[in-house]
C-alpha cells in the first residue's frame, strides 16, 4: 500500500510546524511499525491557494491508496483524528500570503460536511496505544477548524470521495482512505512558548471523544463529548492566565511519530466502508 502524508510550513510567525518535525521522523517510524507501507511525503504551503494545489499535485504524482494529511493544532492537548471536514474557509488568521478568506465554500458544489474516508476508531485505538505512557490522549474531534487544515481535509476527502468533485476529479485517481490528523505541540516546541517565540496557547470549547467514552471506544448510537480542548484555529490569550505551559503533558515529535505510524500501519487490513459510521455517529 501506498501511502502520502502531507505536512504544514509554519505559520502565524511560528517558528516550527509539529506536522513538519514529525515528518522529519516518519520515514524510520513507518518502516518499524509498517514495513510493506510505501510511505511517500509532501509539505504544503498555508496559502488559500497553494495548499490544496500542492495536496492535489502530490495526489497526482504518487498516486497513494491513502492521503493521510496532518496538521498543528497548538491549544489542543492530544492527538486528535478529524471526523468531518466543513465546506466553508472561515480564517481568523491571514495565511501565510497574507489572505484571510471569510465565509467562503472550499467548493461551491460540494456537501456540506464530508466524514473522513478512514476507519477512524482503529486509527484511534492505534495512536493511543503508540502514546500509552506519554500523558498525551489520541481521540476522535469533529471540529477541524475552518483554517487550512479544514481546507486541505476536505479536499482530500472530496477527491477520495466516488462521485463527488465533479469534472475537477473526473479523470483523477481517487484514494481509498483520505483523512485529517491533527497534532498538538511537541515538547521540543514548548521552549518557543516559554522563550516568547510564539504566543501562549490556551484550552477552550471543542469536540472531542477519548477512547473508552461513548463512540470513540466503539459504543453503539454513543455520541461525541464536549468542552475537551480549544478547536484547531481558536485565538490565543496573551494574557497566559489559562495558558498551557511547560508542565503540561507533551510528547516528542519522534514520540508523535510513531503513533501517527501505528495508525498508518492500520490502513492496508481496513476496508474503506468501514470508517466513521462504524463509530456509531450516524445523526449524533
Amino acid at each position: 500500500m501506498r501511502v502520502l502524508v502531507t505536512a504544514f510550513e509554519p505559520f502565524g510567525g511560528a517558528p516550527t510546524n509539529v506536522s513538519l518535525l514529525v515528518a522529519e521522523h516518519l520515514t524510520g517510524a513507518v518502516a518499524a511499525a509498517a514495513p510493506g507501507v510505501d510511505l511517500r511525503l509532501a509539505v504544503l504551503p498555508v496559502t488559500d491557494a497553494g495548499g490544496p494545489a500542492a495536496l492535489h499535485a502530490a495526489i497526482d504524482r504518487h498516486e497513494p491508496d491513502a492521503v493521510v494529511c496532518l496538521g498543528e493544532a497548538g491549544a489542543r492537548l492530544g492527538v486528535d483524528v478529524e471526523l468531518i471536514a466543513l465546506n466553508l474557509k472561515d480564517y481568523r488568521i491571514a495565511d501565510n500570503q497574507g489572505c484571510r478568506c471569510r465565509g467562503e465554500p472550499i467548493d461551491p458544489e460540494g456537501p456540506g460536511v464530508l466524514l473522513a474516508r478512514l476507519p477512524v476508531a482503529e486509527l484511534v485505538a492505534a495512536g493511543g496505544a503508540a502514546l500509552a505512557g506519554a500523558g498525551v490522549p489520541c481521540r476522535v474531534s469533529r471540529d477541524a477548524g475552518l483554517f487550512l487544515c479544514n481546507q486541505v481535509a476536505y479536499e482530500a476527502v472530496l477527491r477520495a470521495t466516488p462521485g463527488l468533485g465533479g469534472a475537477r476529479f473526473e479523470r483523477a485517481q481517487r484514494p481509498r482512505f483520505a483523512g485529517f490528523v491533527h497534532l498538538p505541540l511537541a515538547a521540543e516546541q514548548m521552549e518557543e512558548v516559554v522563550e516568547g517565540a510564539r504566543p501562549p496557547v490556551v484550552r477552550g470549547p471543542g469536540t472531542h471523544e477519548a477512547p473508552g467514552r461513548g463512540a470513540a471506544a466503539g459504543a453503539g448510537g454513543g455520541r461525541v463529548g464536549r468542552v475537551v480542548d480549544a478547536p484547531a484555529d481558536a485565538a490565543v490569550d496573551g494574557s497566559g492566565a489559562e495558558a498551557m505551559d511547560a508542565a503540561t503533558p507533551r510528547a516528542s515529535s519522534r514520540v508523535l511519530a510513531a503513533c501517527v505510524a501505528a495508525m498508518i500501519a492500520r490502513l492496508p487490513g481496513a476496508a474503506a466502508e468501514a470508517h466513521p459510521l462504524s463509530l456509531g455517529l450516524n445523526g449524533a
